[in-house]
């Protein structure tokens, strides 16, 4: 009698190629994952330096940085900015929050100084940007900012933390 082979797989050789597949999806997704994280940083980033070019422009016209008031909201820095920023920055995964503009003043005896802060949080705390930023807590005239985020929240007289993961850019002028 003759036995004939069943054609075929059997069931361990599924479960292995099921697994094999399983494995290289998941390895797909933290690369997908991580590759995006990047993507967000870098924008965030690029955001924020879009925002220090539209102060500067601003001083170059007005000879001052935009005011933060009790009254002021994320809507009326991008209405002071409108003519050198086509939109204030919205945050990729938090449309509601992330970014922020602070403000100080201080006036000497020989001088009246007055310095900007812009920032973003930065998901990778290892992100390449955070070694070129502003650290610790910003302010060289002044540790009385006046902040506001992108959630039209203001602070008023008190530091702005650049600790990292926070990304900051600063500057200062004289009028």
């Amino acid at each position: 009698m003759t036995r004939t082979k069943k054609q075929g797989f059997t069931l361990i050789e599924l479960l292995i190629v099921i697994a094999i597949i399983g494995l290289l999806a998941t390895l797909a997704i933290v690369s997908l994952t991580s590759a995006q994280q990047r993507a967000r940083d870098t924008k965030r980033v690029a955001d924020v330096k879009a925002m220090q070019t539209a102060m500067e422009l601003y001083w170059n016209e007005t000879a001052s940085y935009p005011a933060v008031t009790g009254a002021s909201t994320w809507t009326t820095l991008q209405s002071d900015l409108s003519s050198f920023i086509s939109a204030m920055p919205v945050d990729p995964t938090h449309p509601t929050d992330v970014y922020f503009y602070g403000v100080a003043s201080n006036a000497t005896a020989d001088e009246y100084l007055q310095e900007y802060v812009v920032g973003a949080t930065i998901e990778n705390d290892q992100h390449q940007g955070l070694a070129q930023d502003v650290d610790g807590n910003a302010g060289t005239i002044a540790a009385d900012y006046n902040k506001l985020t992108s959630t039209s929240v203001v602070t008023t007289g008190a530091a702005v933390s650049c600790a990292d993961p926070i990304y900051c850019l600063s500057g200062v002028a004289t009028p």
